[in-house]
């Protein structure tokens, strides 16, 4: 997997308050989360058969398939949500990197805007 996008914001929220935030944004988006730990939120979203099936000229950057990770840590101004996207085309050759490689990194910019709305810095 490649890294798609990357972002992180402080809020003053708390670790529990910043991550059932980010969690009901990940839904409300369409994304499933798979793991949700003490410190860390992860899953994926996109339609990967449609993409296999048809490439990547022929999808909407919100359908695209991609993993997110998205960690809490705290610090002294709050709490830091810290958020990485990657493809996830599989195996082979990634063709949807190199023919529109700034689809992929719209998409995951989208994901993390997504995720990180409502958490003020």
């Amino acid at each position: 997997m490649t890294i798609c996008a990357e972002g992180s914001i402080t809020t003053s929220m708390n670790i529990d308050d910043a991550k059932a935030l980010v969690h009901s944004n990940l839904a409300a988006a369409g994304l499933k989360v798979d793991a949700d730990d003490a410190d860390a939120v992860a899953g994926k979203g996109g339609k990967l058969l449609k993409y296999r099936l048809l490439g990547i000229w022929f999808m909407h950057t919100d359908e695209l398939p991609i993993r997110f990770d998205v960690e809490f840590t705290e610090t002294e101004a709050g709490t830091l949500v810290s958020a990485e996207v990657h493809d996830r085309q599989g195996v082979g050759i990634q063709l949807g990197q190199v023919l529109d490689p700034g689809k992929y990194e719209a998409a995951g910019q989208a994901a993390i805007a997504e995720a990180f709305k409502g958490l003020t810095s």
